[in-house]
């Protein structure tokens, strides 16, 4: 038997009370079942609920508006799976307990209620930050439409997350830790936590849309880890008052020293400064909080999948795989230093000019600048340089 508590109803009511534009709901599954079990039959029962949902879309008579069957995601928690609920779903308590009924029908038993999240991790959206995206072992491979994409092998796409998770406890091992998985809402746990468990099962939510990230924070510093299965993407992000305080050297070096640690299962990298976390959990910052890229459109990402042999743009330390031998230039002003057998990083010898400021405004730009600042000098000088290994859109267009 699965029992619903009143108060997923009485919530939802006030926020439709409140005329909120976009209102979205948590509900908390609880049950004796294990993660796996409870994630797999949550999945299965919400799926057969929408199925008839969707369908009710095409009933409504002329004129009238057509049934919202809303839209869901899951995520874990120390007490159970988490649905979100959000896209405006009309008969919010008539999905609740279709899925409750689809549940007790596979003799499941547990209860649903209201999801009250813990206190988060706050890290502003908009702060001083360095940023290390690392493109992950694999291969290309084609879509329907004809685009190209890169699909991260699964070894090194657990590498990648053991690598995170080390990342964000490395920041404290007693700090909160902060795990979003896609949409779902934000799950609180501690180092003592099976971590390794928490991000396998948000992985595999995941794995056709959205991203899995992690955070740590303490007073002066926080940590984040994001990984985008869709792409083979892991970002590594270093920020807060400590650079202000002590200095860009240490967290650049930290990132640098993970950043050769991940030859061992990457084939790209770079590093840049940065001040808007979104770019980069979302791997956007090329987008968000860069200056602007002449040779291709960093928002389409349709460059993603050839980082193994073309770079996105110019930075001042970079991860080159084995798709780049034999065609790095060599330019003055670079030390090309091997990190493995296959691999090697290219750094500017003038770290300052990369590392110092920003190369645009605090906190990026909200869409694309009509009024870009100024390209840096140094950074105009390196993409000549390395022209050879750059993508550009009309190179792979077709």
């Amino acid at each position: 038997m699965i029992e619903v508590s009143e108060r997923i109803q009485q919530h939802w009511q006030s926020l439709l009370d409140e005329h909120m534009d976009e209102p979205a709901i948590d509900v908390l599954f609880s049950s004796t079942l294990s993660h796996d079990e409870a994630l797999e039959a949550l999945d299965r029962a919400t799926r057969e609920v929408m199925v008839g949902r969707v369908a009710r879309m095409d009933e409504a008579p002329p004129g009238e508006n057509p049934f919202s069957p809303g839209s869901w995601s899951l995520g874990p928690t120390p007490r159970g799976v988490v649905i979100h609920i959000d896209e405006e779903p009309d008969d919010l308590e008539g999905l609740v307990q279709g899925i409750a009924d689809g549940l007790g029908a596979a003799g499941i038993d547990g209860r649903f209620d209201l999801y009250q999240p813990e206190t988060t991790v706050d890290v502003p959206d908009r702060v001083d930050l360095f940023e290390c995206r690392i493109r992950l072992n694999g291969e290309r491979h084609r879509l329907p439409n004809g685009l190209q994409r890169w699909r991260a092998d699964p070894v090194s796409l657990h590498a990648a997350v053991d690598a995170g998770i080390g990342w964000c406890l490395g920041n404290g091992r007693d700090l909160p830790l902060a795990l979003k998985v896609g949409l779902a809402p934000v799950t609180m746990l501690s180092a003592e936590d099976d971590l390794g468990a928490y991000l396998r099962h948000a992985l595999e939510l995941t794995a056709d849309l959205g991203v899995t990230q992690l955070t740590s924070a303490g007073p002066k510093r926080f940590r984040m880890m994001a990984v985008s299965v869709r792409n083979g993407r892991l970002t590594l992000a270093e920020g807060g008052a400590t650079i202000e305080q002590d200095g860009w050297q240490p967290t650049l070096d930290h990132l640098r020293n993970a950043l050769e640690a991940a030859s061992a299962w990457a084939v790209y990298g770079f590093i840049k400064r940065g001040s808007r976390k979104e770019g980069a959990e979302l791997g956007i910052s090329l987008y968000l909080d860069w200056v602007t890229v002449p040779h291709n459109n960093p928002l389409s990402q349709l460059g993603e999948a050839f980082e193994d042999t073309h770079a996105p743009d110019a930075f001042g330390i970079q991860l080159l795989g084995s798709g780049y031998s034999g065609r790095i230039p060599a330019a003055t002003g670079w030390k090309l230093s091997p990190v493995s057998s296959s691999a090697a990083i290219l750094e500017h010898l003038d770290p300052e000019a990369w590392f110092e400021r920003l190369f645009g405004p605090f906190g990026g730009y909200r869409t694309v600048p009509t009024d870009p600042d100024e390209v840096p000098e140094v950074l105009a000088r390196a993409r000549e340089d390395l022209t050879p290994i750059l993508y550009t859109d009309d190179q792979f267009s077709r």
